[in-house]
């Protein structure tokens, strides 16, 4: 009884620090690795704001959770501007 005590406890703790860690990443990571995943998920070799607006992931519609998204996502080399008004990019792929 007592070393299946200790399993639960252990399981809580692990659960509560996997929580705190997951609080500490800012909604803008957040929405950038959902937005990631839906990209690459979909195979899009481009992608412009309007059709993220009209069809990518649900909660990301708005400009006010896209656009904070979109920049995480350039500012760390997944998603290129093709044009001068970064309203389209290339996506990045992972290396094989």
């Amino acid at each position: 009884a007592m070393a299946r005590a200790c399993e639960l406890a252990d399981w809580h703790l692990r659960e509560a620090a996997r929580l705190a860690n997951e609080a500490l990443v800012p909604p803008s990571i957040r929405d950038a690795e959902i937005l990631l995943d839906w990209l690459h998920g979909r195979g899009f070799d481009t992608i412009t704001a309007a059709m993220l607006q009209k069809n990518g992931p649900g909660p990301l519609r708005r400009k006010m959770r896209l656009d904070p998204a979109v920049n995480a996502l350039e500012e760390h080399g997944w998603l290129v501007p093709v044009d001068l008004s970064r309203r389209a990019w290339r996506v990045e792929r992972p290396a094989p």
